[in-house]
């Protein structure tokens, strides 16, 4: 009698994640690319696990179907992080222990000699982006605040951010 081996199982398929997770690099920025992979691989190691050879399936069919969930799975949780705002986490000069988080995009390139500080003072002209960034307030409450939906303050953020992408990067 054969015995089933995960390692070994494991060992054989390791390129089906590669081809899996190639399909998805069009959808997904560069920078989770790795990630892709390593969702695959895990995916693939899971399949090893509960493959069961008695049920008549080919190993290659079974991992397939939950690689390519796995991979769903980890794109719908992911999508809104894509193209969203990250975070650098610099202390602002002058401040203890205060982090600004910078939620321009990443798409943008502005010079190397715009600093935190030069950032912060023209966020201080601009209302929305102030009360969220530099006080650290949702926008639910600058909206109940002001008297205006959490939408309307999302917009009114939008326009700001915009405007001051604009100034940024002239």
């Amino acid at each position: 009698m054969i015995t089933y081996d995960p390692v070994q199982q494991y060992q054989n398929n390791i390129k089906l994640t590669v081809y899996f997770a190639k399909r998805w690099f069009s959808t997904v920025p560069e920078q989770y690319h790795e990630e892709l992979f390593a969702e695959a691989r895990v995916a693939l190691w899971t399949a090893c696990k509960k493959f069961d050879p008695s049920r008549g399936f080919q190993f290659s069919t079974f991992a397939s179907r939950i690689i390519i969930n796995n991979l769903n799975i980890f794109y719908r949780n992911n999508h809104k992080n894509f193209n969203s705002e990250i975070s650098i986490n610099i202390e602002v000069s002058g401040t203890e222990g205060i982090e600004f988080e910078d939620f321009l995009k990443y798409e943008h390139d502005f010079d190397s000699e715009i600093t935190c500080n030069e950032i912060i003072k023209k966020i201080e002209k601009y209302r929305f982006l102030k009360l969220s960034v530099i006080e650290g307030l949702t926008q639910e409450y600058i909206g109940k605040a002001a008297g205006l939906s959490q939408a309307h303050v999302s917009r009114l953020m939008k326009l700001e951010k915009a405007d001051l992408f604009e100034k940024l990067s002239v």
